[in-house]
């Protein structure tokens, strides 16, 4: 018997990358004293319908893109002055998604390739651009939808149990295209502004809370730096505070607010200065 694991590692040795030396990763590290202030701000918005989302995303830095999957931003933007829309950028997803197959449903696989194409575009644009702006993913939800359809209807060569069923494992095919778009867009160093729809929260009894969660890949949250709710009150949008790195501000909610009044309230409760935001 040869010793061919040997010769195979043997081999990976020499394949092995040159090492980078301590002084180069040593100066990649930065001083804390000398970050000053904080470019964007990456927002998790998740809500019931019809609460305010897309409203307090158009407000944020323009230019504004908005990635558009559910055909919600178009009424809306027409409800604005034309000096209001200057520099809001709209893709819509549906516009651009054929059937599958000439049947009834959408090629939900289509939309999600449009989807990375435009988040890979606007990574490029945004880190050569003079000025920084928001990129709107609305919704979050959708993508995540999308990334399931593709797995159940177009990776072929999928492991399986006994009994037919699809193996945990393969989610790691979706995840893993899930978190190179959420690695583009942080990258960017744009605003990101991901909504999601709200998913009701229930007890061990299957009895209602009265919560709501966003609905999405559950890996999402770590990515961005703030959670925030909006609720629908009576005729005012209520903006709810969750978990986030800007301190302890559960509990904490602004009124019919637009993106400075969210920054400056960050910027007061946390001491963190946004560099023109």
């Amino acid at each position: 018997m040869s010793g061919g694991w040997k010769e195979e590692a043997e081999g990976l040795e020499k394949k092995k990358k040159p090492s980078i030396s301590k002084t180069d990763i040593m100066n990649k590290f930065k001083p804390a004293t000398e970050i000053t202030s904080v470019s964007s701000l990456k927002l998790a918005l998740y809500g019931l319908p019809k609460t305010g989302k897309t409203h307090l995303a158009i407000t944020a830095r323009k230019p504004v893109y908005i990635i558009d999957t559910e055909k919600s931003s178009n009424l809306l933007l027409q409800m604005l002055s034309e000096e209001d829309r200057k520099d809001i950028h709209v893709l819509d997803v549906m516009e651009y998604t054929d059937k599958r197959d000439g049947k009834s449903n959408l090629n939900l696989t289509m939309s999600l390739e449009l989807i990375e194409d435009a988040i890979e575009a606007l990574h490029d644009i945004a880190l050569v651009s003079p000025v920084k702006g928001t990129i709107v993913l609305d919704s979050a939800s959708d993508l995540w939808d999308f990334l399931k359809s593709w797995l159940n209807e177009d990776v072929d060569d999928k492991k399986v149990t006994k009994d037919g069923r699809m193996m945990q494992v393969e989610w790691s095919k979706p995840n893993a295209r899930y978190t190179e778009t959420m690695r583009l867009l942080i990258k960017a160093g744009w605003n990101v502004i991901l909504t999601f729809r709200a998913e009701e929260v229930f007890g061990s009894k299957g009895e209602r809370l009265g919560v709501y969660k966003p609905k999405g890949q559950k890996d999402t949250l770590f990515w961005v730096d703030q959670i925030v709710e909006m609720q629908q009150i009576g005729n005012n949008h209520i903006l709810r505070f969750h978990g986030g790195r800007f301190g302890d501000l559960q509990g904490s909610e602004l009124t019919n607010p637009a993106w400075k009044d969210l920054i400056d309230f960050l910027s007061l409760k946390s001491g963190v200065k946004f560099a023109e935001n």
